[in-house]
């Protein structure tokens, strides 16, 4: 069988009416930012990349962003004054997620899963995040840091079980709200 188109886009949220809230950036953080980013709250009471280590905690998924001229970009272009995401704070969530299928590709027995976060290069035309599922860190002994929870296979089309690139429905197993659980 053919694999599944590679496209990461970080995380998507799906299935539910995605209600968002407007988190400013600080202007002197340097790195760039993507729709699909995790995201974690800082002292500064403003956001940025959630790390991708085990147990690291996340506030929500950036679904867009307001520059301070009032128009939207596709992305944050990293120092710069006056800009605010629109980050999906619901702990509750479900998105989708791309695997990277770098050693192993998943299959169904991976939902209840918890898996890592692998980063991946965004698309700056599009303004998504590069981020993918870490496909090899799924199923393993001792995740319950892990960032996503696996909970069903995303029934799109051209998206086929058990091939490369498979797109999964996912929540936040480490959202700050929630904490961490244990896969299974």
């Amino acid at each position: 069988m053919a694999d599944n188109v590679k496209f990461p886009f970080g995380l998507r949220p799906v299935d539910k009416d995605n209600k968002w809230v407007e988190e400013a950036i600080d202007p002197t953080y340097a790195d760039l930012l993507y729709k699909g980013d995790r995201v974690v709250r800082v002292g500064s009471g403003t956001i940025e990349k959630a790390s991708l280590a085990d147990g690291a905690l996340c506030c929500g998924v950036i679904v867009g962003f307001l520059c301070p001229n009032g128009g939207t970009e596709n992305h944050y272009p990293g120092t710069a004054e006056g800009w605010k995401a629109m980050v999906c704070n619901d702990p509750m969530q479900v998105y989708e997620a791309q695997e990277d299928s770098d050693t192993v590709t998943l299959n169904t027995s991976a939902i209840g899963s918890n898996a890592l976060i692998v980063a991946g290069t965004p698309n700056d035309n599009a303004g998504l995040s590069g981020d993918m599922l870490d496909s090899s860190s799924a199923g393993t002994a001792g995740t319950e840091g892990y960032p996503i929870k696996i909970i069903g296979f995303s029934h799109n089309v051209d998206n086929v079980a058990g091939n490369n690139y498979g797109v999964w429905k996912v929540i936040l197993n480490n959202h700050e709200l929630s904490g961490g659980k244990a896969g299974v």
